[in-house]
């Protein structure tokens, strides 16, 4: 084998179902590569050594032998680092980024970009208590990615009207509604500008302003995934309604 037949590349580990009786099929997403495939062999063993590698959230170093045009197989492996501790229930949030990124990023669309935003993203909800608002920047920022965002980043220049409702169109973005804004009063698909204006300018967010970019980021997000169920949302829903009852 010549080392032209194998690529190495940084990744994390998205999503492993099995291959086969001892093998893995791994989602990852790779710091040069893009989201990648590969089939990691024989890692199903207990004496395998590599066994304890293939885990979330885990920053590794792997190398990849090409099988045919579509297939790799996972030639090393190494831990580069620590893995970032996700306990309960930030381990379910976890799980909801990395499979945002399996439904909606496209294999080999390379991007140290996105790459980063994923790192950053899983140093923050080690380090926060914020976890909703660690989670409607992520989505907001993997939405601009995508070509898909509205422009809700502190970045931007552009400010909503903050007496003002507004709602998605496609192919126009976020549109002023003729609808009086009400104070402390919600509506579908509807979302008040000066929510969205606080969101940006990281003033004054509280769980109303939250609860308006979870309902926009919803309303963006769910056309792109066409009604593929998102299994850690599911999960993490059953824990807080566990939690509620206990």
């Amino acid at each position: 084998m010549s080392a032209g037949d194998i690529k190495e590349t940084v990744c994390f580990i998205l999503h492993t179902r099995s291959y086969d009786e001892r093998s893995l099929l791994v989602q990852a997403l790779s710091y040069d590569l893009g989201r990648i495939s590969f089939v990691a062999n024989r890692v199903k063993g207990v004496k395998n050594k590599n066994k304890g590698f293939i885990q979330l959230f885990t920053p590794l170093r792997v190398s990849l032998r090409r099988v045919n045009s579509s297939l790799k197989s996972m030639y090393s492996v190494e831990q580069i680092s620590k893995p970032f501790n996700l306990e309960v229930p930030k381990l379910y949030l976890g799980m909801y980024i990395n499979e945002l990124l399996v439904h909606l990023y496209n294999v080999q669309d390379e991007s140290a970009e996105l790459f980063d935003l994923y790192v950053e993203t899983l140093e923050q909800l080690s380090n926060t208590q914020n976890d909703e608002y660690v989670l409607r920047l992520f989505e907001l920022k993997l939405l601009d990615f995508l070509g898909l965002g509205i422009g809700l980043n502190q970045e931007s220049p552009f400010r909503f009207k903050n007496d003002k409702y507004y709602f998605f169109k496609e192919n126009e973005g976020l549109v002023e509604s003729d609808l009086v804004l009400v104070e402390n009063v919600a509506y579908k698909n509807y979302f008040s500008g000066a929510d969205l204006n606080r969101f940006i300018e990281d003033q004054n967010i509280t769980p109303k302003v939250l609860k308006t970019v979870k309902n926009l980021c919803r309303t963006l997000l769910e056309p792109l995934l066409q009604n593929k169920t998102i299994q850690s949302r599911e999960i993490y829903k059953s824990f807080i309604d566990n939690k509620i009852r206990m």
